[in-house]
Formats: C-alpha cells, sequence, structure tokens
C-alpha cells in the first residue's frame, strides 16, 4: 500500500519503499520476533515436536 502511493512521487521512490519494506519485514520476521520470544515466553525448543508427536500417538 505505501509503495503505491510512493508511486505517485516516482518509480524509483516506489521501488525503494518496496525494498526497505521487504528487508524490514524479513528482519523483523526471521531475527527479530525470534529473539524477542525466546525472552518473552519460556518454552523448551523441544517441546513443539514433542506435543505433536504425542498428540498423534494412541498411548491413551
Amino acid at each position: 500500500m505505501v509503495s503505491l502511493i510512493a508511486l505517485v512521487v516516482s518509480l524509483p521512490v516506489a521501488l525503494a519503499t518496496a525494498a526497505f519494506y521487504t528487508v524490514f519485514r524479513l528482519a523483523e520476521d526471521y531475527l527479530i520476533t525470534p529473539k524477542a520470544m525466546k525472552y518473552a515466553v519460556a518454552v523448551h525448543p523441544w517441546s513443539p515436536s514433542w506435543e505433536s508427536w504425542s498428540a498423534g500417538s494412541s498411548w491413551a
């Protein structure tokens, strides 16, 4: 949406805006958020795989 608005200014500004937004989202999604969640939520690293394995098994 922002790149479309930047397109009113010029094509290079729209491309630069799209590139910045893409790099920022990738950094946020793959670098910043996982590090923040590591401190916010205390979950053992194997916990999700253990839960999916135990939920699929018929131990009951």
